[in-house]
């Protein structure tokens, strides 16, 4: 019976040291996660600043073409426009002239 008890007290010894042991693991653990997700969200954050600052950088190139091409677009138009007019008193000049003759 002795064997026993002393059996049983070693058992009980062992499973408070497993408990131990693996307390200070997991605790470690929590740790080192811990300390990965800190830096892996500092990460994180430097790449979203990162994209955010191409993106802007690239918006701001967008709106300057395309404010480039609305002006060519208008003096275009303009020329356009104005080439007709001519031509449409050309013809109209003709015409009067022709009658008038």
């Amino acid at each position: 019976m002795d064997a026993m008890a002393d059996l049983r007290t070693s058992v009980a010894e062992l499973r408070g040291d497993m408990n131990r042991e693996f307390a200070e693991a997991r605790g470690e653990m929590n740790r080192e996660f811990t300390s990965v997700r800190g830096e892996m969200n500092r990460e994180f954050t430097s790449v979203r600043g990162e994209m955010n600052r191409q993106f802007t950088e690239l918006r701001e190139d967008l709106n300057r073409r395309l404010l480039a091409l609305d002006e060519k677009g208008d003096r275009h138009f303009t020329w356009m426009v104005g080439t007709q007019v001519g031509v449409l008193l050309a013809v109209v000049g003709a015409l009067v002239g022709a009658y008038y003759r």
